[in-house]
């Protein structure tokens, strides 16, 4: 049995989404804090924890959803057999494919400002399990269906 010494005790305030991070805007809902025992926290926030907003050309016209896939800002239920573009290369960006692709989006477009190699998730496990790093040639060989499928070579 797993044994801790030390725990800490965290006030998680209640929130629905809406909050963009800037200053005290978290979208609190008002609802009583939880108060949780743990052992650890480990934090990802990431790179980007404040995005950079932009207006697209003709964003005005578009007539569909425009969403940054923030903070559950975005329902992927209205994904479901349309075509969907997304902006970007991160991985982010990857993350959001996926999830379109889970909800049976009729095709999705990844936009990116210039080509890029995308890493399959199998490959990204290979390099992150190895013992050593794995070479060029193993890492593009790894790659190789997935750009067969594209017909890029």
């Amino acid at each position: 049995r797993l044994q801790f010494t030390q725990t800490y005790k965290f006030l998680l305030e209640p929130t629905d989404g809406t909050g963009d991070g800037r200053g005290d805007n978290i979208g609190a809902t008002g609802e009583e804090c939880l108060e949780i025992e743990h052992a650890g926290a480990i934090m990802y926030p990431g790179n980007l924890t404040i995005p950079k907003h932009f207006d697209l050309k003709g964003e005005d016209m578009f007539g569909g959803p425009i969403s940054y896939a923030i903070m559950n800002d975005f329902n992927y239920e209205e994904a479901r057999g349309k075509q969907v573009g997304i902006l970007g290369h991160g991985a982010f960006a990857v993350e959001n494919l996926r999830t379109c692709l889970e909800f049976s989006c009729k095709k999705a477009y990844l936009v990116c400002r210039r080509k890029n190699l995308s890493c399959p998730r199998v490959v990204s496990w290979l390099i992150n399990q190895s013992l050593a790093p794995i070479s060029g040639p193993l890492y593009m060989k790894a790659n190789g269906p997935m750009f067969d499928l594209i017909g890029f070579d």
